[in-house]
């Protein structure tokens, strides 16, 4: 049987992609060491530990039971958001845990942030071939993390 041409092959994989049939899932890597900064808070996550160490703004050093990949600190540095995985969540189920927002204090803070917080619809969220895009970026704010999301929106999360 002729193969058949060039362009048509192009073509069925461009429209592959376009209907997000063909986006496959990158696996998340296992926990390691880091250290990394935004502005004048350090964040240094401990692979042995599962442990993220915070030294905020003013030199508090504070400890989240918890190590992220994905961890967004706050300006000051008394408190973090940490997501699981990127921008991805598992499923569209609006009570499923899509970050955890630690909080100084006092006293400590600790609260989940669903995923129905976020999307009043999220069963109409972007797909990928496994799992669906809860946001596009996440940045720290003056009031709190702002949130884009897929399709335009914008949410504030207001610092503890």
């Amino acid at each position: 049987m002729p193969r058949p041409p060039t362009w048509v092959s192009g073509l069925a994989c461009a429209a592959a992609l376009a209907a997000g049939v063909a986006v496959a899932d990158t696996p998340l890597r296992p926990p390691y060491d880091y250290i990394r900064t935004a502005g004048t808070v350090t964040v240094a996550a401990d692979a042995a530990t599962l442990t993220t160490t915070i030294t905020a703004a003013d030199g508090t050093v504070w400890t989240v039971p918890a190590w992220s990949d994905f961890i967004y600190p706050s300006v000051d540095g008394r408190a973090v958001l940490l997501t699981p995985g990127a921008q991805l969540a598992a499923s569209t189920d609006p009570d499923l845990v899509v970050g955890t927002i630690h909080g100084i204090g006092p006293p400590p803070v600790v609260q989940p942030l669903p995923l129905g917080l976020l999307h009043a619809a999220p069963q109409d969220l972007p797909r990928t071939a496994s799992h669906v895009v809860w946001h596009t970026g996440i940045t720290a704010g003056p009031d709190g993390w702002i949130i884009d999301l897929p399709g335009g929106g914008r949410a504030l999360i207001r610092y503890p």
